[in-house]
């Protein structure tokens, strides 16, 4: 329902549309969001309830699966609002101008942000994990920025390699069409590095390790909980580019989550995230690409 109203939602914003066309797609896409969000929050709701009464040590919240594709899902609902809003203003859907690009980039790291928070913070799911390093905090922000350095050299290094094995295999260059970047560049700098080199780091750290990776560690073991976790932060960040940056983003995934085991530190996995990211951004703008 959510797919064919904002189908017909960008059909009658094509045509010139008058508001009265826009109420029936307006209704579906509304009613199906309401229903898709409304009954994947039910189950996670459903799911503290029913392990409300494991002990303390256990994690006492929804599936992470389920908490993950109810914050994608939330996220591709409401991003829809700001691109429907600039192509009813007469933007190109796939130019929809600097501020409904903003607008969309900030929607995904809200919506995980908000599913932990809701769903695993509020209700004291991971009792007795501590999300700062106290006076610690400092040092690991800055251990956490030259380890991030580090591995976003040896990831930009293992792209060259595989773009080059593709190279070889097929004869042509690799294409590299990743959503993020592309949308990325459209954005004043000190904008793009708000929202993707600090905000997106927080959110998805919170998500990822914060809380998949303890809640997983205590249910399945540490080798499961990292392993699943970057699984899990490869398949957020595939979509909407190619299958060639997977191997890169899995084992950036791996080095997070086992810095995380390592340290017990938020803090430090956070910095390195804000590096990686933003040194990325970094030669995004330099290059002008």
């Amino acid at each position: 329902m959510v797919l064919a109203g904002a189908a017909w939602l960008f059909y009658a914003a094509s045509l010139g549309a008058s508001a009265r066309d826009w109420l029936a797609p307006g209704v579906l896409t509304t009613g199906g969001a309401a229903g898709l969000l409304g009954g994947l929050g039910w189950l996670a709701a459903r799911g503290v309830w029913a392990r409300r009464h494991l002990p303390a040590e256990r994690y006492r919240g929804p599936s992470i699966i389920l908490m993950f594709f109810l914050a994608v899902a939330a996220a591709n609902v409401v991003s829809l609002i700001p691109i429907l809003a600039a192509y009813a203003a007469g933007h190109d859907a796939l130019d929809p101008g600097p501020v409904a690009v903003t607008g969309f980039l900030l929607v995904t790291p809200l919506a995980f942000g908000a599913v932990a928070a809701l769903f695993v913070l509020r209700t004291r799911a991971l009792a007795g994990v501590r999300l700062g390093d106290g006076p610690l905090t400092a040092r690991n922000l800055g251990r956490g920025l030259a380890l991030g350095a580090v591995a976003w050299v040896l990831a930009a290094a293992l792209a060259a390699i595989l773009g080059w094995v593709v190279k070889q295999v097929t004869g042509e260059e690799p294409v590299d069409n990743q959503l993020v970047a592309n949308l990325a560049s459209t954005l004043p700098p000190l904008v793009a590095i708000g929202i993707i080199g600090i905000l997106t780091p927080v959110a998805e750290e919170l998500f990822f390790r914060w809380v998949a990776v303890n809640a997983w560690e205590r249910e399945h073991g540490t080798r499961a909980a990292v392993i699943g976790s970057a699984v899990l932060f490869g398949v957020a960040h595939v979509s909407g580019g190619t299958l060639l940056a997977l191997p890169p983003i899995f084992l950036i995934g791996l080095a997070l989550g086992l810095a995380y085991v390592i340290t017990r530190s938020l803090p430090l996995v956070i910095a390195m995230h804000v590096a990686f990211n933003s040194l990325s951004l970094a030669v995004l703008f330099a290059l002008g690409v």
